[in-house]
């Protein structure tokens, strides 16, 4: 998740889901996460229920500077918001490490 950490104590979030979308988060029952835990910044924190739900990242950005007070990252490390990014994964059911094993054989592409 992304924070800014030096603002966090100043906003209102009390009940929060990061790195979930809006509509993610609209579908989460803020109810019930009041009486589970008061601050919910991972998924192993959210209460299970009859679903999966994850959020896959296709870049993630640190610090990356020299410093960790405001240097930016050099050009290279940097993941530039002006540009069209396309990536894709393909989630393959196993119940076993046998059939991980095999199912990691093939291209799926």
């Amino acid at each position: 998740s992304i924070e800014d950490f030096d603002s966090e104590e100043a906003l209102p979030h009390p009940y929060q889901w990061n790195n979930f979308s809006p509509e993610e988060v609209a579908n989460h029952d803020e109810n019930a996460a009041r009486n589970v835990l008061r601050r919910m910044h991972h998924v192993n924190d959210i209460t299970p229920r009859d679903f999966v739900e994850v959020c896959v990242d296709m870049k993630q950005q640190g610090v990356g500077g020299y410093d960790s007070w405001g240097a930016r990252p050099e050009p290279f490390h940097q993941i530039p918001a002006n540009r069209d990014y396309q990536w894709g994964f393909t989630l393959v059911p196993v119940r076993s490490a046998n059939q991980a094993n095999e199912a990691a054989k093939y291209d799926y592409r």
